[in-house]
């Protein structure tokens, strides 16, 4: 078995159903939360697109741990913003 290969693969499966989301995501319902104690639709969308950076980031690190790591989450405001990060 070719651990890489079947890691790439599902890494670019992820990342076109990813792309497929952030390609019609309503630009008009940044702020929309289906219940108060949830998180914004903008900000949960932005998650959604950061997650691609994290296996670089945990491949060329010797530790993981978030606090010390530097990692600000990132403020995108429209659906470009998403599909170009």
């Amino acid at each position: 078995m070719d651990t890489l290969k079947q890691l790439r693969d599902e890494l670019e499966a992820e990342y076109q159903t990813t792309k497929s989301f952030l390609e019609i995501y309503p630009d008009d319902k940044n702020d929309y939360a289906p219940h108060p104690k949830s998180m914004k639709m903008m900000h949960l969308a932005t998650h959604i697109s950061e997650v691609f950076g994290w296996p670089g980031f945990m491949l060329n690190s010797s530790e993981l741990d978030f606090a010390k790591s530097g990692m600000e989450p990132k403020h995108l405001t429209t659906k470009n913003d998403l599909l170009r990060f």
